[in-house]
């Protein structure tokens, strides 16, 4: 009896640690303030991603909400501690505040989805 209360304690212990082991992706900040950017100037701008745990994690979809912010990245998983960085570009011909955003779904528990906001003012300097 003492023998099979050891082996569920082992065993629950174990699988609390499984469940605390699942990776996710680390990054600097989720709102990038580009400032002040002159009218069709062209901005460009990176996000590191690194995968913090033991496991290898899939970003399944980077997407954009404006075609004015371009995406441009290469790799689609991570392994466990692997970085990757996610360059984009922001460009508009409308003056005024502007806030994109690109959202980054991945399969991972501890982050399976991530919104980035990018933050411009755009100028008329003519």
């Amino acid at each position: 009896m003492k023998n099979l209360l050891s082996i569920s304690l082992i065993l629950i212990l174990l699988g609390c640690n499984n469940q605390n082991s699942n990776s996710g992706l680390e990054f600097n900040s989720q709102v990038i303030d580009l400032g002040e950017v002159l009218i069709e100037e062209e901005v460009s701008s990176k996000i590191l991603l690194r995968n913090s745990g033991n496991e290898k994690v899939e970003i399944l979809k980077i997407d954009s909400d404006c075609s004015c912010t371009v995406l441009n990245f290469n790799k689609m998983a991570l392994d466990p501690f692997d970085s990757t960085l996610v360059e984009f570009s922001f460009k508009t011909s409308v003056p005024g505040y502007h806030q994109q955003k690109i959202a980054i779904e991945t399969n991972s528990h501890k982050t399976p989805k991530l919104l980035f906001l990018i933050r411009a003012k755009v100028i008329d300097n003519s």
